[in-house]
């Protein structure tokens, strides 16, 4: 029990001083043109593993045309994974990621089948160390939030007839 509250307690911390790095100026990022189909398919690839253990099925559905963003590869994945990972903690059985490409915007919508946010909850989870039920830090979706908007895009969630869903906006980028 004590190995795993501290491997629980590091865990927090690192997550804590990752999000003040990207809060500072001397969090550097490394733009190039990054092909979203690929990113968001290699993230659920990674992911595949913890939906398993969870019963939940990924669904994945991509636009056919290729939409790029410029943005930090890395970072972008880690904003999506922890997403994904939110979803996968709530959903009952499924997950579904969708990508589709405006003329200027890319959209990515996660959507679980869980029982959804609680009366306002969707203005509070991008906040800093708010956890919902099932939550683990409170820091994952601080994390997303602050790398979309470094990104110059814009993360929202909601609640939906099936559950939560997060919408996630990023503006295309020409290759």
């Amino acid at each position: 029990i004590i190995i795993d509250e501290s491997k629980r307690l590091t865990h927090m911390v690192e997550e804590l001083l990752y999000l003040s790095r990207l809060d500072a100026i001397e969090e550097v990022y490394h733009f190039e043109n990054v092909v979203m189909k690929g990113l968001v398919r290699d993230t659920c690839q990674r992911m595949l593993s913890i939906s398993e253990l969870n019963h939940v099925s990924l669904n994945m559905d991509f636009c056919e045309t290729t939409a790029y963003v410029s943005g930090d590869l890395d970072k972008l994945e880690r904003c999506i994974a922890n997403v994904i990972s939110n979803c996968i903690r709530y959903a009952k059985s499924r997950v579904d990621i969708k990508l589709t490409s405006q003329s200027d915007r890319i959209i990515i919508t996660i959507s679980d089948d869980g029982p959804g946010f609680e009366k306002d909850e969707e203005k509070q989870i991008f906040k800093r160390f708010y956890k919902g039920k099932n939550g683990n830090t409170g820091l994952g979706l601080a994390i997303s939030k602050s790398i979309i908007e470094k990104h110059h895009g814009s993360i929202e969630a909601r609640n939906t007839n099936d559950g939560a869903q997060f919408i996630i906006e990023l503006p295309n980028s020409v290759s």
